[in-house]
């Protein structure tokens, strides 16, 4: 399911589509807004918002969470063109809960990543 979702960061209250489980967005919801950072709020948040997609994969001796992050123009159905994957594994994890949990970190690490490269980042319109 897909969902947009209103978040607090330290400077500003955003915007993010999640593409992916209700309870995978759910957790993510939890942690996201200490991701966000001041320069997404001052270059981006007015007209744009963060897009995210997010599975759990549950395997015979693994658990993956594996994550898509963006932005786009607010409102707008695209995918963005510049994104930021990040797979997070482990192979003690035997459970949905525990691949969820592997999403979010996945999640949370893509964000950290686009926060950090913002400077150069180009919206697809």
């Amino acid at each position: 399911m897909s969902f947009a979702v209103a978040g607090n960061a330290h400077a500003c209250q955003f915007s993010w589509y999640h593409y992916g489980e209700d309870s995978t967005r759910a957790l993510i919801a939890q942690e996201i807004g200490s991701h966000v950072s001041d320069e997404y709020c001052a270059r981006f948040n007015a007209k744009h918002q963060l897009f995210i997609q997010s599975t759990a994969y549950v395997l015979n001796n693994v658990v993956i969470g594996h994550s898509i992050v963006g932005i786009r123009p607010r409102g707008s159905k695209v995918h963005p063109a510049e994104t930021f994957t990040m797979v997070s594994y482990d192979t003690a994890g035997r459970t949905s809960g525990d691949a969820q949990r592997l999403a979010v970190r996945a999640t949370v690490r893509a964000l950290d990543n686009l926060m950090s490269e913002l400077k150069t980042y180009k919206v697809s319109e």
